[in-house]
């Protein structure tokens, strides 16, 4: 199906309808639910990350980790696949598409394993998360699993996506491929770095890191199969 502006409109809308559905509506019920009634909640008795992580330790800030990894691969798009605008926003609306899929996902890891905050929780603030959750607390309970890992982990999977396209193009040199094997390990990187700090802060369970990355391809081979049905 050819991508054009109206298709482009309606997956926009889709996503925004998604997005807003899971972390203002969802996401607020949850954590009022949990809030009045923690006997609810599962106890994690143990975890083994917490022995080998101390609490507080510096792992650097995780704040725009996502954000900075959204631009290098915007970059890594134009610069070594010189992929038109046009065609870089649709497969940003890919990636949210899948990003949604793994909302979906989540609610549903939440709601069949609704797991007590960690002790010695600190909160990891996150303004790119505020301006859809429209709240300027953190929310505590939306622990099984990270969303920061499993996000990070799509956009590494859009990344390996571009490969091919890089091969394809005639205009790409040794820069260009230099820039690409670049983009993948920082992403790789930063992916150790945000699970690391999430389990250091007491904001996950270790649970909660290692199994994102497995959300996170299912998520995006879920979205691959909706968007060609649908888009």
């Amino acid at each position: 199906m050819g991508h054009n502006i109206v298709a482009a409109g309606g997956l926009l809308a889709f996503n925004v309808l998604c997005t807003l559905a899971f972390s203002r509506v969802f996401l607020v019920r949850h954590e009022a639910m949990y809030t009045e009634q923690p006997e609810l909640l599962v106890r994690v008795p143990r975890d083994f990350m917490f022995e080998i992580v101390p609490p507080g330790t510096n792992f650097g800030s995780v704040t725009y980790l996502v954000p900075s990894n959204l631009v290098l691969w915007a970059a890594v798009e134009v610069v070594c696949c010189s992929s038109e605008l046009f065609s870089v926003a649709w497969r940003f609306l890919e990636m949210w598409l899948c990003q949604n899929v793994m909302y979906g996902l989540k609610a549903f890891c939440m709601a069949l394993l609704p797991l007590a905050v960690p002790e010695g929780n600190v909160d990891i603030h996150d303004p790119f998360a505020a301006v859809f959750t429209g709240r300027t607390e953190e929310f505590r309970m939306d622990l099984f699993f990270s969303g920061h890992t499993a996000t990070i982990c799509i956009v590494f999977l859009f990344l390996l996506e571009a490969r091919t396209r890089i091969s394809r193009n005639p205009a790409a040199g040794l820069f260009e491929w230099f820039f690409f094997v670049f983009a993948v390990h920082y992403c790789f990187l930063c992916i150790l770095q945000v699970g690391l700090s999430l389990i250091s802060s007491r904001s996950h369970y270790s649970i909660d890191v290692f199994v994102a990355p497995f959300m996170a391809y299912c998520a995006y081979r879920i979205g691959a199969a909706v968007r060609l049905v649908f888009f």
